[in-house]
């Protein structure tokens, strides 16, 4: 079950990408699945010790991301089943203590740049609840599989006449299931009652914190398969997909880099660069920075007409039109760096408005460049003067 669970894990695309980003994402795979690590841990020798390491791990998967407090919520519905040890609830409570106070600098000092960064969600539907099912079960080649395995580790368990733990034994099959199930489905039918009920807060990857007790799940139905044949099947099947997600299925994010290298090869020194949504100025400028000729040939301006949310999500403030109009009076050439979604519940609906304005004084332009096939950057220039001929 384990090198199985190591091989789903490392094939799954939505873990893979955001393993792979400079976010907190990972990291919060690594503290909820160790916070769970260390509850079935004080569950089964219940120290003072082991109920403080437990409640101190999810406090660190808080402070990683507020999403890591929902850990709390299924080993709570875990408790509610059958199979699992008395509860020292003199330690539980202990551990209570100790969560609070760890979070206590979290709830008195929250860092102002949290405000409005889920501004921009919209209450979940039908059709983005299937998307999420997709994006956490690695797409439909893998959730076909994963539905193989899962009804066969759901008919073993209910083929099974019920029980308690037997002596020796931690915790019983069943109570393993239970308190895995929980784990993947209590915080994602939280998140989607909340988004619906008070504020919108559902999003993929702030729930990737469940991923590990699916992959657990499914892997334990590989194990309980009933033959070798069986399972030979299967693991080539996970093996097919593994090659398949590895081709076509990971995301390496916007082609930032190459968007700053097409820039340095094609500008000239009088040329302007702005960029829209403004947030495109922190990425750009980062990979410009990075190459010598570009200090002196790339001037990337802002054209916010006042500050924006530094942490992205909450609305932006309209663009200086009026500086648009001085750079085209100063300048013979004008490079707009573009990301391609603009969510109008961020009021970024101007670029037609900036395309337009541009249009009165630079007709030239040959459209839009896409980076990489469209990676997420699209460049676009804007000449007063015609191109040169060949």
């Amino acid at each position: 079950a384990a090198i199985i669970a190591d091989l789903l894990l490392c094939s799954n695309v939505f873990f893979v990408q955001y393993a792979s980003e400079a976010r907190s994402y990972g990291l919060l795979v690594l503290l909820t699945a160790t916070a769970s690590l260390l509850f079935l841990r004080a569950l089964d020798r219940p120290t003072w010790m082991a109920w403080a390491a437990y409640a101190l791990m999810v406090a660190l998967a808080t402070y990683a991301h507020y999403f890591g407090i929902l850990i709390l919520a299924p080993h709570v519905v875990a408790l509610l089943g059958r199979g699992r040890p008395p509860i020292p609830w003199s330690r539980v409570f202990a551990a209570g203590g100790v969560l609070v106070i760890a979070l206590l600098p979290l709830v008195l000092f929250r860092p102002s740049s949290t405000f409005g960064q889920v501004d921009y969600l919209n209450r979940p539907d039908l059709g983005d609840l299937y998307g999420f099912v997709l994006i956490f079960g690695s797409g439909k080649g893998q959730l076909l599989v994963a539905a193989l395995c899962l009804g066969v580790l759901l008919y073993s368990i209910l083929r099974q006449p019920p029980q308690e733990r037997t002596p020796g034994e931690r915790f019983s099959a069943g109570w393993s299931v239970w308190f895995l199930a929980s784990w993947v489905v209590v915080p994602i039918a939280i998140a989607v009652a909340f988004s619906i009920l008070v504020k919108p807060l559902f999003l993929p990857k702030y729930l990737i914190g469940c991923l590990p007790a699916y992959i657990l799940l499914i892997a334990a139905g590989a194990a309980r398969l009933p033959n070798l044949g069986a399972a030979g099947v299967v693991v080539a099947m996970l093996g097919f997909l593994v090659v398949n997600n590895t081709r076509h299925g990971f995301s390496h994010g916007a082609e930032w880099r190459e968007a700053a290298a097409y820039l340095v090869e094609h500008t000239r020194p009088d040329d302007a660069v702005i960029c829209y949504p403004f947030l495109v100025l922190k990425p750009i400028t980062h990979y410009l920075e990075r190459i010598p000729e570009a200090r002196e040939r790339v001037k990337v301006q802002s054209i916010a007409a006042g500050p924006y949310h530094p942490g992205g999500g909450a609305k932006d403030p309209d663009p200086d039109l009026a500086m648009i109009k001085r750079l085209a009076l100063e300048h013979d050439r004008i490079w707009v760096v573009v990301t391609i979604m603009f969510p109008e519940k961020l009021n970024r609906h101007w670029l037609p408005r900036i395309i337009a304005q541009l249009d009165q004084t630079h007709p030239y332009h040959g459209g839009i460049d896409y980076v990489k096939n469209g990676g997420g950057v699209q460049l676009m220039s804007f000449s007063r003067l015609p191109p040169a001929s060949p």
